[in-house]
C-alpha cells in the first residue's frame, strides 16, 4: 500500500511545483491556509484540508495573549537597556511590533504541530526557506513569507523550495485598487468641498510660505477628517503646510551594538512565560521562535540611529516655522515604531501632535479592548476622536483625564453622499442593476498578518463566508455585490474574486473601494468593526450587522441590535435569522428599519458619528487655540 504525504502549500503555484515534480506512487494530502489555494485544489479534485481546521476561537485567543504578555515583558527590558541606543523608552515604540511578530509565530507552530503527529512523519513542506530580511525599524514578516518551513526544518522535516512570485499589482502596505475613468469621476462626485480644497492645497502648497504670526499646521498624515479639518483651519486664519523636507535619515544599520541588546533582554524566558500565562501550552514547534524574534528585533533595533536622524530632520523643520508662528502637527493613527518615535522626539521638544482617529472600531469590540486592557493603544499626544465611547476607551488606556482632547465628530463624507441620485444611477448602471442592491462588506484573511486575540482564523472564516453566500445570499431576491477587502494576504488573493462559481445573483468586486459603490447599495450587510461601519451607517438604508469572528462588545452588540439588524453567528439559528431579513419584502424591511431611527441616531451620537454640526471646524478650533496655548507655554512666541 502506497504511503500517504502530508504536502504543506501556502500559494497555487507552489502545489503545481509538488505536482510536476513528484515521482512514486505516493498519495498525497495537501495541507494549507490559503483560502484560494484550498478552492482550487477541491475544484481540482485533490484532497485538500485547512490547516487551522480543528483550532476553536477560544486557542486562537490564548494565542493573542501569550504573544501580549511575552510583547509587554520583552519591551519593557527594551526600555531599560534603551540608553545604549541613544533613545528612552524604544521599547514602547516596537511593543505592538513585537506582539504581532510573536502573535504569527505561535500562531503558525501552534496549527503546524498536530500535523506532525497526524503524518507520521511524512510531512512535506513546498515553501522558501527564508524569511523576508529585516529592513527597517520594524520585526514584521513579509506578508507572503512562508513561514511553515521555519517549523519543518526545526523538525527535520523534507523542504521543497518553491518561491512565488509576488503579484505585481499588490502595493506596499498590500492594498490595490483599480484607478479608472469611472472611478475618479464618481470619487471626485462624492468629495464634499473641503476635501477638494484639501487635494488642490496638497499639489499647490509646497511652493508658498507663511508670512505672519499666524497658527501654522504641519499635515503629517491625512484621513477624512483631516482633509475637512484643512478647510476649516484656512478659514480660522492658520496657514496649513504639510510633512516639511528634510526629514529623512540614513538607512545604515548598526547591527553589532543591537545584536548585543536583543540577546541581552531573554527573550526566550518571556515568549515561554506568556504562552505558560495565557496556558497555551509549549510544543516543539514553537522551539525555533525565540531565535527568530532575537534576530529580527536585533536588526530592526540597528535602525534606531536612522529613525532618529529621521526625527531630528523632521523636527528641525519644524523649528524653521516656528520662527514664524505658534506650530503644531496633524497626524492620522501613528503606528508604526519609526513614526511613534518621531512623535516622542517632537512632544519632547514641545511641538504638539494631534492625532485624528482613523475608525470608529475602538470601543466596539473584544479585539480592541484585550490590546486596551493590555497596554496597548494608538499613541496621541492630543487625541481628536470621532465619537464619545470611543474617546473615553482611548483616555482610560492612556491615562489620560477625559477632557484631555477632543470629540471631533466623524467626517461629514461619512455621514451623506453627495449628489446621491446621479451616484446611485451611474453605479446601478456600471454594475448593470435593473433590481435592488444588496452589498456585503466583508472581512479579511489574515494569513502572516495575524491580529489575535480575537480575530478571524483563515480556514473558519472562509467556511462561514462560503455559507453565507451559498446558503443565504444566493437565496436572496437581490442582486448581490460580495465587496471584498482590496489587500492581498496570500500570494493568489481571494478566492471569491476569481476562484469560485458564485450564485446567479452575486458578484464579487475587490479592486474598487466601496465609497465608489454604496450609494447604489438598498441593503448592507457589514461584518467587520471597523472605519466600514461608519460607512455603511451613513447611507441610511437598512444595514446588518453579522457578528462573525471579531465579536462585538455585549453592551455594543445590545445597542446595535437596537439600531440596526444584527445577527450573531454563535447563535445556531443565525442563518434563518439572516435568510428571514435578506428575504423580506423590501418595503417591509426599510419600514422596520425606520421605525429604529429614533434609537439609531441615539446609538450613532454614541458610538459611530459623535456630535453632529461641522466636526471640521469644531477639530480647527481646538488645533488653533491649543497650539496658540502651547506656543505661549514654551516662549516661542
Amino acid at each position: 500500500m502506497p504511503k500517504e504525504n502530508f504536502v504543506i502549500v501556502e500559494s497555487i503555484g507552489a502545489s503545481q511545483h509538488y505536482l510536476n515534480g513528484k515521482s512514486g506512487n505516493a498519495d498525497e494530502t495537501f495541507l494549507t491556509t490559503s483560502p484560494s489555494v484550498f478552492e482550487h485544489l477541491r475544484a481540482s479534485g485533490s484532497r485538500v484540508l485547512f490547516m487551522d481546521a480543528d483550532l476553536t476561537l477560544n486557542e486562537a485567543d490564548r494565542v493573542g495573549y501569550a504573544a501580549i504578555h511575552a510583547a509587554n515583558s520583552i519591551s519593557e527590558s527594551l526600555n531599560q537597556n534603551s540608553d545604549s541606543l541613544g533613545v528612552s523608552r524604544v521599547g514602547d515604540a516596537l511593543k505592538a511590533d513585537i506582539q504581532r511578530l510573536v502573535c504569527c509565530l505561535l500562531y503558525k507552530a501552534r496549527i503546524f504541530d498536530p500535523w506532525v503527529a497526524k503524518s507520521q512523519g511524512n510531512l512535506v513542506n513546498v515553501g522558501h526557506a527564508d524569511l523576508t530580511p529585516v529592513k527597517g525599524l520594524t520585526t514584521g514578516l513579509g506578508r507572503f513569507d512562508t513561514v511553515f518551513t521555519l517549523f519543518a526544518a526545526h523538525h527535520g522535516l523534507e523542504i521543497i523550495p518553491h518561491v512565488a512570485e509576488i503579484p505585481k499589482c499588490a502595493q506596499p502596505n498590500g492594498d490595490f485598487l483599480q484607478v479608472t475613468s469611472w472611478t475618479r469621476f464618481i470619487t471626485m462626485i462624492n468629495m464634499p468641498l473641503p476635501v477638494v480644497f484639501f487635494r488642490i492645497l496638497k499639489r499647490f502648497r509646497r511652493w508658498a510660505q507663511p508670512t505672519s504670526k499666524k497658527p501654522i499646521v504641519g499635515i503629517f498624515s491625512s484621513n477624512e477628517l483631516i482633509e475637512e479639518t484643512a478647510l476649516a483651519l484656512s478659514r480660522e486664519g492658520a496657514f496649513v503646510t504639510f510633512a516639511p523636507a528634510g526629514m529623512m535619515g540614513s538607512d545604515q544599520s548598526n547591527d553589532r551594538q543591537s545584536e548585543g541588546v536583543a540577546r541581552s533582554l531573554k527573550i526566550d524566558e518571556a515568549i515561554k512565560e506568556g504562552v505558560h500565562k495565557a496556558k497555551l501550552g509549549w510544543t516543539a514547534s514553537m522551539d525555533p521562535i525565540p531565535g527568530v524574534v532575537t534576530e529580527r528585533l536585533g536588526a530592526a533595533l540597528g535602525y534606531v540611529p536612522a529613525a532618529l536622524e529621521r526625527a531630528k530632520g523632521y523636527v528641525n523643520s519644524c523649528e524653521k516655522l516656528m520662527i514664524k508662528g505658534p506650530f503644531g502637527v496633524v497626524a492620522n493613527f501613528i503606528s508604526s515604531p519609526a513614526d511613534i518615535l518621531l512623535s516622542d522626539v517632537l512632544k519632547s521638544e514641545n511641538i504638539p501632535v494631534f492625532v485624528f482617529d482613523h475608525g470608529v472600531g475602538p470601543g466596539l469590540d473584544w479585539h480592541h479592548k484585550a490590546y486596551f486592557d493590555a497596554g496597548f493603544s494608538p499613541v496621541a499626544d492630543i487625541p481628536i476622536s470621532h465619537n464619545s465611547v470611543q474617546h473615553k476607551v482611548m483616555a482610560d488606556v492612556r491615562g489620560d483625564h477625559i477632557d484631555h482632547g477632543l470629540v471631533a465628530g466623524a467626517p461629514s463624507i461619512l455621514r451623506k453622499i453627495g449628489f446621491r441620485e446621479i451616484q446611485r444611477s451611474l453605479v446601478r448602471r456600471h454594475l448593470g442593476i435593473e433590481d435592488k442592491l444588496l452589498c456585503w462588506v466583508s472581512g479579511l484573511y489574515p494569513n502572516n498578518m495575524q491580529r489575535q486575540p480575537h480575530y478571524y482564523l483563515d480556514g473558519p472564516y472562509h467556511e462561514l463566508r462560503r455559507e453565507i453566500v451559498y446558503d443565504v445570499l444566493g437565496k436572496a431576491p437581490y442582486d448581490v455585490l460580495f465587496k471584498l477587502y482590496p489587500t492581498l494576504r496570500y500570494i493568489d488573493g481571494d478566492p471569491f474574486a476569481n476562484k469560485m462559481e458564485l450564485p446567479a445573483n452575486c458578484r464579487s468586486e475587490m479592486l474598487i473601494d466601496f465609497r465608489n459603490f454604496r450609494a447604489a447599495s438598498d441593503v448592507t450587510i457589514i461584518d467587520e468593526p471597523g472605519s466600514g461601519v461608519a460607512w455603511c451607517w451613513g447611507l441610511d438604508r437598512p444595514l446588518i450587522y453579522l457578528d462573525t469572528q471579531v465579536r462585538l462588545l455585549p453592551e455594543v452588540a445590545r445597542a446595535f441590535s437596537e439600531a440596526i439588524f444584527y445577527v450573531d453567528t454563535e447563535q445556531k439559528d443565525w442563518k434563518s435569522e439572516l435568510l428571514s431579513l435578506v428575504t423580506m419584502p423590501y418595503d417591509e424591511l426599510a419600514s422596520a428599519y425606520r421605525d429604529k431611527a429614533k434609537i439609531r441616531e441615539e446609538i450613532a451620537h454614541d458610538y459611530i458619528f459623535g456630535p453632529g454640526g461641522k466636526p471640521g471646524a469644531r477639530a480647527a478650533n481646538y488645533i488653533t487655540q491649543t497650539i496658540a496655548e502651547c506656543s505661549t507655554m514654551s516662549g516661542t512666541l
